[in-house]
């Protein structure tokens, strides 16, 4: 075969590339037009390919007023996602030997009540620690709910025995990261985590003086060390590819970590703050994570088989719209079997 044969091949097949690309993104942005109609969608959708963006779009207002419209660096609240950061990060000190799962609570934290010597480091990230929901109060600080937690005088159950989804268990974990880094959970998130991955438009709030003006409404404003954290669709984007690359771990992708959680009583449930995850031949094919606080919503989906990620934030209130979202583009994924 000569030389313009096949430069002619690669041009053709890079041209029939580019057009089923384009095929997938116009029937991804038809099909979100589609779901979004005459629903009053307020939010952020991005969808990426072997890591690289296929569709990003955003839609509606940043304020109540519809004044400003929104844009890609328009901060939502990560609501559970935004649990992960704590789970990563312990994991992380894990493998660099500076801490055990094993270990009671009470090795780091001196000044809890006596129950902190019979929960784990792994109780906290299992929520199976028996520390009850936490009460909110309005614009709710970290040192309202240390309050809370230390006028806890009986566990609502015996650390390990069952299980209870609940935020005072994410603030235990930042404590902790702050006592074994000797650095505020903030520093050691973006020293850390955030910035290796270019997560430049990701922020925790510890005091209700840093509210950015870029948060969209509709949250109920937190400064809570270890929760209150704000990001956007594409840094988002970066952690999920950060997660299932293992850029952060040496290597290890978060889905090694992976197994069904022995008591939430939930198929498919992580033992981690991971989300669900579904297998095939014992193997992760699927990873999925969503948060609420209280009208921001966010859904992040990745098909591992394909490497598609789809991720929706909204301020709607609405969170349905995001999963039939989620399941529309699921869809599309599997109509679209050829490398795109």
């Amino acid at each position: 075969m000569n030389l313009y044969m096949k430069t002619l091949i690669i041009l053709t097949l890079l041209i029939a590339n580019m057009s089923l690309a384009e095929t997938f993104e116009n029937k991804i942005t038809k099909t979100v037009e589609e779901v979004i109609k005459n629903k009053k969608f307020n939010g952020a959708i991005i969808v990426s390919h072997n890591e690289n963006i296929i569709y990003s779009n955003t839609i509606g207002y940043a304020d109540q007023y519809r004044n400003i419209p929104l844009n890609d660096k328009h901060l939502f609240s990560s609501g559970s996602v935004g649990k992960e950061f704590t789970t990563f990060a312990l994991l992380k000190l894990k493998q660099q030997g500076l801490v055990l799962f094993s270990e009671p609570v009470s090795n780091y934290l001196k000044d809890l009540p006596a129950w902190a010597s019979e929960v784990t480091i792994e109780h906290l990230l299992s929520h199976t620690s028996g520390l009850p929901k936490i009460k909110w109060l309005e614009n709710m600080t970290t040192e309202q709910v240390i309050s809370q937690i230390l006028k806890i005088e009986k566990l609502q159950f015996s650390p390990g025995s069952t299980y209870l989804y609940g935020n005072l268990n994410v603030v235990l974990r930042a404590l902790i990261i702050e006592k074994i880094t000797k650095l505020t959970f903030s520093d050691y998130l973006n020293n850390t985590l955030l910035t290796p991955l270019g997560m430049k438009d990701t922020i925790q709030i510890t005091n209700l003086s840093e509210l950015d003006n870029r948060i969209v409404f509709g949250d109920h404003p937190t400064s809570i060390n270890g929760v209150t954290i704000y990001t956007t669709t594409s840094d988002l984007l970066k952690w999920e590819q950060g997660l299932l690359s293992g850029r952060l771990l040496s290597g290890i992708p978060i889905t090694s970590f992976l197994k069904q959680h022995p008591l939430s009583n939930k198929l498919h449930h992580a033992n981690l703050d991971f989300g669900r995850f579904y297998t095939e031949d014992n193997r992760v094919t699927v990873l999925e994570h969503d948060g609420s606080n209280p009208s921001h919503h966010i859904v992040k989906h990745t098909n591992l088989k394909k490497n598609i990620t789809y991720i929706g934030i909204s301020s709607d209130g609405n969170k349905s719209t995001l999963r039939h979202l989620r399941s529309e583009i699921v869809k599309i994924f599997k109509e679209y079997s050829i490398t795109l």
